[in-house]
């Protein structure tokens, strides 16, 4: 709580309401002589008068009146009310904060914050009759706008009409016309019509068309007569014409006619011709054919001979290797009498292998058994057709792989056995 000694401040405007009993009493005081010790907060606010009050008022006053905005003199009414009972009371608290802030630095705050209160509720009372007052003058703007908007677009058809007739003229003149486009020019504007509620000025147009139509039934009549003359020319160019047509196409008979005969005569000669190189060609072509054909033979004897050595080769070594893996072991040397002739002891092939013939497999065992890993499972390579060799044919194909039935193994070892021992 400050206290000093206040001087009066005459901060009231002649229109300002009754000061409460409060501000009446410090009023009091302050007119004395003698100055006397005051709180300044309640001196200041005090200044502001009964302000809540008076907003309660207009707020009661305003609220849920529809006022009439008809016309712009109510408008104005409106707006007249909302300056007594919102403007004009805003404007003095205004008024008298602003006085007294700068008299009174140290309670600024406090006169600031009540500022702040009073604006803020003569503003939330403004918005009970600033909307209407906004929404109508907008409305009225629109119907302006809207009136301005139909009044521009007439007028831009009005002369966008305008000028499509003249226009006629112009088009009509253009290099190239004929007298029957011209006439249906005559007739489409001739067809127009101009309804008085439509346009701005229905007569200016009329009369441009009557005046339009004038100009367009003279330069058709100018038309008809050019094209008749020209039409007389084009017909005596066209008789020329026909006449130097026959002339000509009797020269071109002739000269075909020996042109004909000429062709014929090259082509007779190119034929025989042909035919001479086309035997010629042939007798070449056979005897390079027959001397390729046996070049081809004697080249495939010598491949197969190859191979073949190549695969007995392959088969005597593996006949081989399989002998020393499957042969027993040496027997002792049986002790041989001194009297007795000793005999040669003949090698013994024994293979330890099962031969027994496979079980008959159903006949829908699917073939997965590939020539690889039966290769894999030997030790050596063997070839489809070795195999084929042994009575047992491929049983299907996956890609470039050839397929065997698993329940084949024991018959391609039995056979591969017999094979070797008939090698051996």
């Amino acid at each position: 709580m400050n206290d000093i000694d206040f001087p009066e401040i005459d901060t009231q405007p002649e229109t300002a309401p009754a000061p409460t009993p409060m501000a009446a009493a410090v009023a009091t005081q302050m007119n004395n002589s003698e100055l006397v010790k005051v709180n300044l907060t309640d001196v200041a606010l005090a200044h502001f008068g009964d302000w809540r009050t008076q907003v309660a008022n207009a707020t009661a006053t305003l609220t849920g009146v529809q006022h009439d905005l008809s016309t712009p003199s109510k408008i104005e009414e409106a707006k007249s009310l909302r300056f007594r009972l919102i403007g004009q009371p805003r404007a003095e608290v205004r008024k008298v904060s602003k006085a007294l802030k700068s008299k009174l630095a140290g309670v600024s705050k406090s006169v600031g914050i009540e500022e702040d209160v009073a604006v803020a509720a003569y503003d939330e009372a403004e918005k009970l009759i600033t909307p209407q007052i906004e929404a109508r003058e907008q409305q009225l703007a629109d119907e302006k706008a809207e009136r301005e908007r139909i009044a521009a677009e007439r007028a831009a058809a009005q002369a966008a009409c305008l000028a499509d007739i003249r226009g006629y003229v112009t088009r009509a003149n253009v290099p190239g016309m004929t007298a029957a486009r011209v006439d249906a020019g005559i007739a489409l504007l001739a067809s127009m019509s101009f309804p008085a509620e439509q346009w701005l000025d229905p007569v200016a147009l009329a009369n441009a068309q009557c005046e339009t139509l004038e100009t367009m039934r003279a330069v058709h009549a100018m038309l008809t007569e050019r094209e008749a003359a020209a039409a007389r020319v084009e017909a005596q160019r066209i008789e020329n014409e026909r006449l130097a047509a026959e002339l000509a196409a009797q020269q071109r008979q002739l000269a075909e006619q020996q042109a004909e005969l000429d062709r014929q005569a090259q082509e007779q000669r190119q034929r025989l011709e042909r035919e001479a190189a086309e035997a010629e060609r042939q007798r070449r072509e056979a005897a390079e054919a027959e001397a390729r054909q046996r070049a081809e033979d004697e080249a495939e004897r010598n491949r197969l001979a190859e191979l073949e050595a190549s695969r007995l080769q392959e088969v005597t070594a593996a006949a081989k290797s399989m002998a020393d893996a499957i042969a027993p072991p040496a027997a002792p040397t049986p002790e041989v009498s001194a009297a007795a002739p000793a005999e040669p002891v003949k090698p013994v092939i024994t293979v330890d292998l099962d031969t027994t013939p496979p079980p008959p497999q159903a006949a829908e065992e699917p073939a997965t058994l590939k020539l690889g890993t039966i290769c894999e499972r030997l030790g050596f390579s063997l070839t489809e057709a070795f195999i084929a060799g042994l009575g047992i044919e491929r049983r299907g194909t996956d890609k470039r792989a050839v397929l065997y039935r698993e329940s084949d193994w024991p018959a391609i070892k039995a056979a591969l056995i017999t094979k070797l021992k008939e090698l051996a």
